[in-house]
């Protein structure tokens, strides 16, 4: 019973995680994309918009 439990436990765990990351990858790509663009250092040599959408992409996937 404890096993059927912690399995429960963890499916619900994971669902969450994977919401919470969706969510994540859904706002690069709309409504929080100058948010993330203002996280990225100076330093990296590519188009802001370019890095985000990517990433936004591969954080929705």
């Amino acid at each position: 019973m404890d096993r059927d439990r912690d399995g429960a436990a963890r499916t619900l765990g994971r669902l969450a995680l994977g919401g919470v990351l969706a969510t994540a990858g859904v706002g690069h790509l709309t409504v929080a994309r100058e948010e993330f663009q203002a996280q990225i250092p100076p330093w990296i040599p590519l188009d802001l918009d370019v890095l985000v959408v990517a990433s936004g992409v591969d954080g929705a996937l």
